[in-house]
């Protein structure tokens, strides 16, 4: 573990960081994330190195390090508008791709969701039910289904075949860990006649 650093001339960052985390009864603010990365850099520190510098446990360090991976526009807001919660914005930078962290910045804005509702929203696909993955399932089905190919090129025949195959690999090895029902019993007797 490394002390805080010294104070240098030009490198006010690193002190009003250390008071940030120091005093957290100030408002809190989306720029201590930037400020922790610069530290990082400029130092050479690690995350475990930044615990007793800001006294905060590496996996908080870590979430609000994931900040820095909000879009620019939400970044850009919440500097101007700091009310925000930190929470917030932790869960919505959960998600992996930058239009889901603005769809879901923008219901926070809009409907003025929860941080629960949120964490729930940008909750990993493993938490969906059974039930919930059977009508993904078969709203895929009704759009393979429903597909035109007729104006398709061969490059996108071949493109969407290899994809099936692909995805029937998959549905064999989860057909295969499951327990036969009586239908699918019947199916593979059939099969095997």
């Amino acid at each position: 573990m490394v002390d805080a650093p010294k104070y240098e001339k030009g490198k006010l960052y690193d002190i009003s960081i250390i008071d940030f985390h120091r005093n957290p009864d100030q408002p809190r603010k989306y720029f201590d994330t930037e400020a922790l990365e610069r530290m990082m850099k400029n130092h050479n520190y690690k995350q475990e190195d930044l615990t007793g510098i800001v006294h905060k446990s590496q996996p908080m360090i870590s979430l609000i390090l994931s900040l820095n991976h909000l879009p620019q526009q939400i970044r850009d807001e919440c500097r101007s508008d700091p009310t925000v919660p930190r929470a917030v914005l932790i869960a919505i930078a959960q998600k992996k791709q930058e239009r889901s962290m603005l769809r879901l910045y923008n219901e926070y804005r809009a409907k003025g969701l929860t941080r629960e509702e949120i964490k729930k929203e940008a909750g990993d696909r493993k938490a969906r039910t059974a039930s919930q993955y059977a009508n993904l399932i078969d709203a895929l089905d009704k759009q393979l289904c429903a597909l035109d190919r007729n104006n398709w090129t061969e490059d996108d025949k071949v493109l969407l075949r290899d994809t099936l195959v692909n995805h029937r690999e998959t549905v064999e090895k989860l057909l295969d860990s499951e327990q036969a029902t009586p239908l699918a019993a019947a199916a593979k007797s059939r099969a095997l006649a």
